[in-house]
């Protein structure tokens, strides 16, 4: 089964499930999926053009900061479209168990976001927000707590500049 495939049947990130079946197996090239040159090869370009693989990064799952090479912490990035909505589920504090459901937040939250399926998508693909079973209410997730409250007050920043 591929990763993408097991993540998703889980409902959880694809590294996430990585980090989950670290402490199954004696080491973590034996569950950690297989990367094609072609792949690299976009990566490199994507170097060029952005830096993008300048300094090692490292996630902790428990604070959810983001550590580069000698050590100081990056902010994390989203959309601006996501930050909003990140920034409104830490207001009204969403978080673990106290879920939001969908028609809530685009009907009554998120009314000005443009594409907030996709806002939503994405921060659900990072591991920010947790689905509820249904597939119908989200909540922030604890594990990322110290990233979506660097991403809230960084939103909040922004507005108040603006």
């Amino acid at each position: 089964m591929k990763t993408s495939d097991a993540a998703k049947s889980l409902g959880i990130h694809p590294l996430n499930l990585l980090l989950k079946l670290q402490p199954l197996v004696p080491s973590l090239e034996e569950c950690w999926p297989m990367v094609d040159d072609g792949f690299i090869e976009t990566l490199k370009h994507l170097d060029q053009k952005t830096a993008f693989l300048g300094e090692h990064i490292e996630r902790g799952p428990a604070t959810g900061e983001h550590k580069e090479g000698g050590g100081r912490l990056s902010q994390p990035q989203v959309s601006a479209g996501a930050a909003k909505v990140i920034e409104k589920l830490w207001r009204k504090s969403y978080w673990g168990k106290k879920e939001v459901s969908w028609d809530t937040l685009r009907s009554h939250y998120c009314q000005g976001i443009t594409n907030l399926e996709g806002a939503v998508a994405e921060l659900v693909r990072c591991g920010y927000l947790t689905r509820a079973s249904g597939g119908h209410a989200y909540s922030l997730n604890q594990a990322y707590k110290a990233a979506i409250e660097d991403i809230a007050s960084s939103s909040i920043a922004a507005h108040s500049r603006s």
